[in-house]
């Protein structure tokens, strides 16, 4: 928004004549003011004399309104394949901050805004630490001191009402640290397995107080993406997601997928548990899978390579992952309507052989033979249903973790990433103080912007693909086709570099006698 106020603050006379803006003052309170209004009237109203509460008078949320902005930019031409990606980015707000958290005693009471505390700044002394607070007087003469105890318990150090305290892991050689602000989620389509290309677009967004719980963040983007698609036609079937999200309690993230008939793609924490016993004999869950107990021992441990490891090793760990297949448990159709999945052992698919089915020794030699004692009982040929609120199903997924197929499926994450990158890096410079307001939903709406904004210079980029100019938009019904070549963005594409004026005379015509001058 700034950016564009110094756009008109550049324009001549007769440009703000053109669009309606002569003899206007321009400031950025206007859009202060404006979303101020927007805001009250999605709130409900409270009359103080007679205690009723009055319905808002807009029946849309700052949500509602940022990813309207949002998916109004994608075009209908562009397909979708069923996956989406999903990932947090932080935004840093544009309040200054005022305490923190490690060095300030808090004081929770209701006295902590009252205009009788003393200018000066508090000191506590526990246990020998001293302990400062910070104190800010207000437009209106109010005294405030930070940190403030907000209403669900989390620390307020900043004017930011919903600004808070979160994570922010280590990126573009800065180092990790803590911010006060809030938490992007974004979701981004993906090809899932059709092998087709798309562009990184937002299909959405979720902005939540920074170091809010994730995991809800994340399903309410999923039903706000599965909602707008229900729109065009389609249906998000997958999801793929990195730990921050996969690793909340089963209750909270994976549940919630499975009874919306969702599956995800993840990966998987070094914390977390990867053998788990079954219910029946004979069975083991490896990565969130069933697989048969007399398998190999060297394929029970097994670990992906580190973030240093090459495309080699990882391709051969992935290898190794492949051989897992053969004593899993199939699928027995896709989940049912209350989310149970019914697996069977390997032998009804015929993977592997079994000294206890006679049948399977006469199949391909090649077929791996399991470690299983004649005689004794085995569940190579076992079925089993595993329910949506068992704890064992957070971790279920549509490949097999670590195979080839799943790191193909899983890969698809990266197109999340690189949007991430387009909004702060290539198109956009999204960072502290690119909005200028303060509170949830401001910042809601103004982020939308921004992410349409980005969403229209990549469309531009990748398929010249540009709403201002009808007349070269494709005919209704046709499929966008990418170019040969991503067209040059930023500066390069405004201004392109051309070689200075030569000085002295024009180069000769090739073919002509070059003239001399004579003095």
């Amino acid at each position: 928004m700034t950016k564009a106020q110094q756009v008109v603050d550049g324009l001549t006379f007769d440009q703000r004549r053109q669009l309606g803006l002569e003899g206007a003052d321009l400031n950025y309170g206007q859009i202060e003011s404006g979303l101020e209004v927007l805001v009250q009237a999605m709130e409900e109203r409270v009359n103080t004399e007679t205690g009723e509460v009055y319905a808002p008078r807009l029946r849309l949320t700052a949500g509602d309104i940022g990813n309207s902005i949002i998916q109004a930019t994608l075009p209908s031409e562009l397909p979708f394949y069923g996956e989406c990606a999903i990932d947090s980015t932080d935004y840093e707000s544009d309040a200054a901050r005022r305490s923190r958290a490690s060095l300030n005693a808090v004081d929770a009471s209701a006295d902590d805004e009252s205009p009788e505390k003393t200018v000066d700044t508090p000191v506590a002394v526990t246990d020998g630490r001293v302990s400062r607070t910070s104190v800010r007087r207000t437009r209106g003469g109010r005294i405030v001191t930070f940190p403030q105890r907000r209403a669900d318990g989390r620390l307020q150090h900043s004017l930011d009402p919903d600004a808070t305290d979160g994570y922010r892991s280590g990126k573009q050689m800065n180092h990790k640290d803590i911010f006060n602000g809030y938490d992007n989620h974004i979701a981004c389509a993906t090809s899932g397995d059709s092998g087709h290309a798309l562009p990184a677009l937002a299909l959405g967004m979720e902005l939540t107080s920074a170091g809010s719980n994730k995991a809800a963040a994340g399903l309410t983007l999923i039903d706000r993406v599965s909602t707008y698609l229900k729109t065009r036609g389609d249906v998000l079937t997958s999801v793929c997601v990195d730990r921050g999200y996969s690793m909340a309690a089963h209750e909270n993230w994976a549940q919630h997928l499975i009874e919306r008939g969702i599956s995800q793609h993840h990966d998987l924490g070094a914390s977390e548990k990867r053998l788990e016993p079954a219910d029946r004999p004979g069975i083991i869950f490896l990565d969130g899978h069933p697989f048969v107990a007399n398998m190999p021992k060297r394929l029970r441990e097994l670990r992906r390579p580190g973030l240093n490891a090459t495309s080699e090793e990882k391709a051969e760990q992935a290898r190794i992952y492949n051989e897992r297949w053969a004593y899993a448990f199939s699928t027995n159709g896709p989940p049912t309507r209350n989310g149970a999945q019914r697996y069977r052992g390997p032998v009804h698919g015929k993977k592997v052989r079994c000294p206890n089915h006679p049948e399977s020794m006469r199949w391909d030699p090649r077929k791996p033979l399991t470690n299983c004692t004649p005689g004794q009982p085995c569940a190579c040929a076992a079925t089993l249903t595993v329910k949506a609120d068992d704890k064992r199903a957070k971790h279920r997924q549509p490949e097999l973790y670590g195979t080839e197929k799943w790191l193909k499926r899983y890969g698809a994450r990266n197109l999340i990433e690189s949007f991430n990158a387009s909004l702060k890096n290539h198109h956009m410079r999204l960072q502290r103080h690119s909005t200028r307001v303060f509170g949830l939903s401001k910042n809601t709406i103004l982020l939308g912007f921004i992410l349409a904004a980005t969403n229209m210079a990549i469309l531009l980029s990748r398929y010249e693909y540009d709403p201002a100019k009808p007349e070269t938009l494709p005919a209704p019904g046709t499929q966008l086709e990418p170019l040969a070549q991503r067209a040059p963005t930023g500066s390069n594409a405004r201004h392109p570099k051309s070689p200075p004026p030569a000085n002295g005379p024009p180069p000769p015509i090739p073919g002509e006698q070059p003239w001399s001058d004579i003095n």
